[in-house]
């Protein structure tokens, strides 16, 4: 019952070998000629940059006047929260480095007496 079966493994495994010697063969010559390429990931990011840029410009040209206005609005009012968070930033840590100072001075004062 089990001898059919295994015939026909048995010549599935034969044609899987050819192909595999056949793919082996190939790719032989094909290593002989080509040299080998090795990647250059500084290149590959800002071209993969370059690439996004393009897209989402081509993306804007290609919106009517009304999505133009829109996405400009969009982008002004998160270019607009990114600066208010930095200049919060920047506060907080002028008034941390006076409160601070002052807290020195303070302590310096009260130390020396």
């Amino acid at each position: 019952m089990n001898s059919p079966n295994n015939r026909d493994l048995e010549q599935k495994l034969q044609e899987l070998e050819r192909e595999l010697d056949r793919a082996a063969s190939k790719t032989e010559t094909n290593t002989a000629v080509e040299p080998e390429i090795q990647p250059n990931y500084s290149t590959s990011n800002s071209l993969n940059f370059d690439g996004v840029a393009t897209n989402l410009k081509n993306g804007f040209n290609a919106l009517p006047p009304a999505g133009k206005i829109v996405v400009a609005l969009v982008a002004s009012g998160f270019v607009l929260s990114v600066v208010s968070g930095v200049l919060r930033l920047l506060t907080s840590l002028i008034v941390l480095a006076i409160v601070g100072t002052l807290g020195y001075c303070a302590y310096q004062w009260f130390i020396k007496d």
